[in-house]
Parts: C-alpha cells; sequence; structure tokens
C-alpha cells in the first residue's frame, strides 16, 4: 500500500510537471506581452516547484547590466536594482558567465560563503539557490532563479526541471522582446509618416511627387491650387 502511494504520487506529479511545461509551451507561442509572459511563467513554477523566491535577469550584452523585469520574495515582488555583472557579478553573473547551472544547497555554509560571489538584493538571503541560464542559440538572455529558505530544498530532477522551464522561458522573452522591438518601430514609422504629411499639406510651397517617367503620383493641396486642378484630376 505504501508503495502504491508512492507512485501514485510520482505520476501526480509528474502529470502537474508535464502540465506546466504545456502550458509554458502554449504562452511561448502566443504571448507577446513581456509582462505577462513572466508572470505566467512564474505562477507555473510556483505550481510545480518549491519556490520561495524567484526572479528573471535580463542580460544586456552589449553593456554588461542586468535588469531584473520580475522578482518574487515570499508574496512581494520587489524592485532589484539594475547592476553591471562586469564589476559586480553577485550569483547571476556567474551563472551567465559559466553559462551553465549553479546550485548552491545552503548559501549559509561557510564554503558558499567563501567561494561564490553573492549580492544580496533584500534583507535575510535564502538559504538554498538555483540559477539556470537562459540560452537562445549562442545569444545569452539571462538568468531564471529559484530560492527556498530551508537549506537543500532542491533535488536533481527539480534542477532538470527547471532547466527545461528555462529553454521556454528563454524562447518566450525573446519573442516578446522582438515583438516589444517591432511594435516601437511601427509606432516610429506612424509618427515619422505625420510629420511628413504635415509638412507636406501645410507648406505654402507647391510639391510635387512623380515617377521617372513624369507621372504624378501625388501633390499637395498648394500645387493644386496654382495649376486649377483638382488633385484628383492631378
Amino acid at each position: 500500500a505504501i508503495e502504491n502511494a508512492r507512485l501514485f504520487e510520482e505520476v501526480r506529479l509528474r502529470a502537474e510537471e508535464m502540465t506546466a511545461l504545456f502550458d509554458i509551451g502554449v504562452t511561448v507561442t502566443s504571448g507577446l506581452d513581456m509582462e505577462q509572459v513572466l508572470r505566467t511563467l512564474l505562477e507555473k513554477c510556483r505550481q510545480v516547484l518549491p519556490v520561495e523566491g524567484f526572479y528573471i535577469a535580463i542580460l544586456d550584452p552589449d553593456t554588461g547590466l542586468i535588469h531584473h523585469p520580475l522578482a518574487y520574495d515570499r508574496g512581494e515582488y520587489p524592485q532589484i536594482p539594475t547592476r553591471n555583472i562586469r564589476q559586480n557579478p553577485g550569483l547571476s553573473g556567474q551563472v551567465i558567465n559559466d553559462r551553465h547551472t549553479l546550485y548552491i544547497p545552503d548559501i549559509a555554509s561557510l564554503d558558499a560563503s567563501t567561494t561564490v560571489p553573492i549580492t544580496r538584493t533584500s534583507g535575510e538571503p535564502p538559504r538554498a539557490y538555483v540559477g539556470v541560464p537562459m540560452i537562445v542559440g549562442d545569444r545569452m538572455m539571462g538568468v531564471i532563479s529559484m530560492q527556498s529558505y530551508q537549506p537543500n530544498a532542491y533535488n536533481p530532477g527539480q534542477i532538470r526541471l527547471l532547466e527545461t522551464i528555462a529553454t521556454q522561458a528563454a524562447v518566450a522573452i525573446e519573442n516578446s522582446r522582438l515583438y516589444a522591438k517591432a511594435q516601437q518601430e511601427i509606432r516610429q514609422r506612424e509618427k515619422a509618416e505625420h510629420r511628413y504629411r504635415a509638412l507636406f499639406e501645410q507648406s505654402h510651397d507647391a510639391v510635387y511627387i512623380h515617377d521617372f517617367q513624369g507621372k504624378h503620383l501625388e501633390v499637395n493641396q498648394r500645387a493644386a491650387d496654382m495649376l486649377g486642378y483638382t488633385r484628383a484630376e492631378l
């Protein structure tokens, strides 16, 4: 009976993990709003992993700056200052520079405090830390991290699950970044078009736009008035 209960619990946990990974996959393919994508990632991680602390750090490879669009700490959403990992790497900097997962079973241990460059972002530091690099192709996107206030909180299976989630998270964040960039470019083009149209229409000089064969493509109202035609006729 005990063995059956254990097997049932393993199957249940595995089903929850697969459901969370599926939901994250849906977010990757359909979610374009960065904030919504990150909140979904946190929600799904909390469903299947013992997460008391969590953050996502995004790297600017040109400057070495990392910013944290999402941080979670036992029900709170603290603001973590932007940091230059070239000057002050911290745990995220080590994960980024090494490009592989970092697991510290107990940050309070002497070995951890003397060998790992720990940067505190709040008063009480967590005890267990897992940081996983987010990579798309060869591009380092940043770090996804979960923490616990209990030492030795994570087993190899849970760490592997976060590594799988990190792969999906990197794709989702890159998609959101590209979408935001495209939207910004569209707004800039619309603004430039508006400025051009205002100058074109309000000019006191006649303005003609024609093709290489001399055919008028567009004229402003001043040109139409000078020629005695409507703009449609021209």
